[in-house]
């Protein structure tokens, strides 16, 4: 069957020879022809969310065509591939599913995963792992969280070069708080309340010691864990495997250097600028400590949430959060006010709220610096916390 996923491309003499006569059409494509006509099909299909039902299709059907295509059409598929058209996907997991890509690691399976990893014969160099906890903006997904760790892969391999059949997907299922999933006959996940506590990491300390096991090379990424896990898992394996966490270090990386390139645009420097950052979970709190890293301290560095500025007598301050807390008499709700206090160069959104950076705060922004770098960074894009044409 790996040769009749070739498709037309298959040359004749193959298909005679393995018996595959009149299981396709007569014409023997190229590659590149095989590529310019599955682009005119998604080109003509005016709903994004179809064409990544295609698309999907394809790299289960054809993956050697679906990377041929995505590689040439790189930035026009982006956002078709991953968000932000791949969250209405997860959204929907349930109900589009039709074959498994990956695996799906139940709590009920929690003593067979060295049996489940031995089933698995193909040698892995990069596993995308989630527990759909915190799925983009979107909240609680349970295994609707499998959409991301498929699509981050595909673009490992589709820009990075990294071999397709070398990677896997992995969704860790211990149940969902999302009422909606609990209550909906297709949810194709466990219908519990999620384990959570020190069940949850006895779980994900056997799964981590399985992949170990099956795969002791391996990159093993996090994705989309709520904030209360991502960084305890991250303390808890990044000195027994080869691992990282995306919301916290991947996110903290690409905001960082973006930080960087604009304040070297606007003249100023890092250590001299105060920086807001707008959600002080995972991503916040990460894109904060490396900030503060490159700035060499954390005073010029403060969070802000639905709560107010984080400060110090702040109730249930979590240990990432603890460095950037301010004394309690800086306490403030408003934040076009705090913007004009703080008079911040650098003001960034992780927050999910979509809109957040309305004109009254991006105009107290720049009437507080001449050149300010903003970055409204939650996704997908609804979530946004504001448009590039309205900071502008």
């Amino acid at each position: 069957m790996n040769d009749i996923m070739m498709g037309t491309s298959l040359p004749y003499a193959e298909r005679k020879r393995q018996g595959l006569m009149g299981r396709m059409p007569h014409k023997e494509e190229s590659l590149a022809q095989q590529r310019r006509r599955i682009y005119r099909l998604v080109s003509a299909m005016q709903s994004p969310f179809d064409q990544h039902l295609l698309l999907r299709q394809l790299q289960e059907d054809n993956p050697v065509l679906f990377y041929e295509l995505v590689r040439h059409h790189l930035p026009e598929l982006l956002p078709i591939i991953y968000t932000p058209v791949v969250g209405e996907a997860c959204q929907r997991h349930s109900d589009l599913y039709l074959r498994s890509h990956g695996l799906y690691l139940s709590w009920h399976d929690r003593d067979e995963l060295d049996d489940i990893f031995a089933a698995v014969e193909q040698e892995v160099d990069v596993i995308v792992i989630s527990d759909g906890e915190r799925v983009l903006g979107l909240g609680d997904l349970g295994i609707g969280g499998m959409g991301i760790c498929i699509g981050k892969l595909a673009l490992y391999s589709a820009a990075g070069g990294i071999n397709p059949a070398r990677t896997l997907p992995l969704c860790v299922d211990v149940g969902t708080n999302n009422p909606e999933l609990l209550e909906d006959d297709s949810y194709l996940g466990w219908q519990a309340p999620r384990v959570d506590g020190e069940p949850y990491y006895h779980f994900m300390d056997k799964v981590v010691a399985a992949i170990r096991k099956r795969w002791p090379e391996v990159v093993l990424q996090f994705e989309d864990f709520a904030g209360k896990h991502a960084a305890n898992l991250l303390a808890r394996y990044r000195d027994e495997l080869c691992m990282f966490n995306d919301d916290i270090q991947g996110t903290a990386a690409v905001a960082s250097a973006c930080v960087l390139a604009g304040l070297q645009q606007a003249g100023s420097a890092l250590a001299e600028t105060p920086v807001l950052i707008v959600g002080a979970g995972s991503a916040g709190c990460g894109i904060a400590a490396m900030l503060a890293q490159l700035a060499g301290s954390t005073e010029r560095v403060q969070l802000f949430d639905q709560d107010g500025l984080v400060c110090q007598d702040r109730a249930g301050l979590t240990p990432a959060q603890q460095p950037f807390a301010r004394p309690a008499a800086e306490a403030c709700h408003s934040l076009a006010a705090l913007i004009e206090r703080l008079r911040p160069g650098v003001l960034i959104g992780v927050s999910g709220q979509g809109g957040l950076f309305d004109e009254a705060v991006l105009t107290a922004m720049g009437e507080v610096c001449e050149r300010p770098v903003i970055l409204p960074l939650s996704n997908p894009t609804r979530s946004a916390e504001a448009t590039p044409a309205q900071v502008w």
